[in-house]
């Protein structure tokens, strides 16, 4: 036997999560991977209860999911009729002075599961694919760009919003695109407008040359609620955002994503220290990509015999979401009502993490290609130890 002392920190973790994260999932697939046949959705449902449980106990509380255009309509009625089928027969439907309420009464046992485990906000990526196939109805000449299809995919955005608030979602998030370039803007804006007007929050995930361009981000700023840079840009953006806080609005939220191809392979370590980088950029949230992919290589949790089963990359990214939690609770403790626009690294170190030395986990630059940003100088599994005492010796004061 061997003797052991445990250290018990008077800490508690917030009941909800206070840096948001969500795990990219196309390999969970939700209301993307059904069927439309009762057993085999039956099965699916199953499949799903593994996969949310999981997310919920590693504390992921942002729900990621992609959909089907070619089906995701198949179960979706106007009283009592196929939609599609209604919009193919009776064009005239949009024309009136109200549109009908849709019933997506279908996917009630669906959601369901996501609410069981707690998920509050939801994301839909790709979100185009709520109204191309009911445009596709109305004729090839209807389109976003004409009254009659941007009146149609109002309308539908609308229902859907209406629809999963009373699935209990407090946030609905449309996610149009990814890592846009500038020549895409105009595109942008123009799907994110409709889905604004049907009540959802919109956004996408930055790189490149927008983050730091002071006249890229006033044009797209209208439509972009959360700012989910790529890790590289983090520090540019929240260096220049800090330098002119009216770029973006005080509400908008500031996120991260990272991870990449082989995600199997990544280092516990390399993963838990996400939880630091948000905790330091005072972001409030963060995305792993990917937590489950459709190839099997490119996912951390794995399911089999419908149990999911850990990895070191998922043991990681589970310690890091409480980790952010507790760096939350210490940045609000010690910079009540502060403005994160106007974040500053010496601000935010805390003694915790810090350019140069002097701390238990120091940041020195980095470069790749054309990005200069900040990473971990040789942290080691000690060295976090150390900075996790303390802030919790930190937290207790």
């Amino acid at each position: 036997s061997l003797p052991v002392t445990l250290k018990v920190w008077k800490v508690a973790m917030p009941p909800r999560n206070i840096v948001h994260c969500t795990g990219y999932s196309s390999g969970v697939g939700f209301i993307n991977g059904l069927s439309g046949n009762p057993d085999k959705d039956e099965a699916y449902k199953k499949r799903l209860h593994a996969y949310l449980a999981n997310m919920a106990e590693t504390r992921l509380d942002s729900l990621a999911i992609s959909v089907n255009k070619f089906s995701i309509y198949d179960p979706v009625k106007i009283n009592g009729k196929p939609l599609q089928a209604v919009l193919k027969s009776d064009s005239s439907l949009l024309k009136g002075d109200t549109l009908p309420q849709v019933d997506f009464s279908y996917y009630d046992s669906f959601f369901a599961i996501a609410t069981k485990y707690g998920f509050k906000s939801i994301s839909f990526m790709g979100p185009q694919a709520l109204f191309i196939g009911p445009l596709a109805c109305l004729g090839k000449e209807v389109t976003v760009d004409t009254p009659e299809g941007r009146r149609c995919a109002v309308w539908l955005a609308g229902e859907w919003r209406k629809y999963l608030q009373k699935q209990g979602f407090k946030a609905v998030w449309a996610k149009e695109n990814d890592e846009i370039k500038p020549e895409e803007i105009p595109s942008y804006n123009k799907i994110c407008d409709i889905f604004k007007e049907g009540g959802w929050r919109t956004y996408t995930t930055w790189t490149g040359t927008i983050p730091k361009s002071p006249d890229l981000i006033r044009k797209v700023n209208k439509n972009a609620e959360q700012w989910q840079m790529q890790l590289l840009s983090l520090d540019i953006f929240r260096n220049l955002v800090a330098k002119q806080p009216q770029l973006i609005d005080r509400k908008d939220e500031v996120w991260f994503y990272g991870g990449g191809n082989g995600v199997y392979r990544f280092s516990y370590l390399y993963v838990r220290l996400y939880g630091w980088l948000a905790g330091y950029y005072d972001t409030d949230g963060f995305a792993w990509y990917v937590y489950c992919d459709w190839h099997k290589n490119e996912t951390i949790a794995v399911l089999k015999d419908g149990v999911v089963y850990s990895t070191p990359a998922l043991e990681g990214l589970r310690d890091a979401i409480e980790d952010a939690q507790l760096y939350a609770m210490l940045n609000r403790k010690l910079l009540p009502r502060a403005d994160k626009r106007q974040w500053t690294p010496s601000k935010y170190s805390h003694g915790l993490v810090a350019r140069g030395g002097g701390v238990p986990l120091p940041l020195e630059k980095l470069t790749y290609g054309a990005y200069v940003f900040y990473g971990f100088r040789s942290p080691t599994p000690d060295t976090v130890r150390q900075a996790k005492a303390k802030l919790l010796r930190t937290l207790e004061k």
